[in-house]
């Protein structure tokens, strides 16, 4: 998976995620190593806006490796073992952060 198709996986996630019981937020997401970038998510009334580039004032952050990632979102790592282990960092709202990231993986 490359840095563009992780985005674009985000676009499609974004269309089928349920968001209700979710405030407005900013998610940062940093992939770090080869085919770095770096994006965030704006949800707000039940929807999720995938956007490029880098949100300062956001609620949570997450740090991954592209090969984390992948793993993650193919359902082959659950997200909170990743998180425990050390295979990604999340900094900020961390309940919203572990909330977000498990809707996700079930999606996928």
């Amino acid at each position: 998976m490359t840095f563009d198709e992780c985005f674009e996986r985000f676009v499609d996630i974004s269309e089928k995620i349920s968001l209700e019981d979710i405030d407005t937020a900013y998610v940062q997401i940093n992939i770090i190593g080869k085919d770095s970038g770096c994006f965030y998510l704006h949800i707000a009334e039940n929807k999720m806006e995938v956007c490029r580039g880098e949100y300062k004032d956001r609620n949570v952050q997450w740090i991954f490796t592209l090969p984390a990632f992948a793993r993650i979102l193919d359902g082959i790592m659950e997200p909170i073992y990743a998180y425990t282990t050390g295979k990604f960092k999340m900094m900020g709202d961390i309940n919203l952060g572990r909330t977000l990231l498990v809707r996700i993986s079930r999606l996928t």
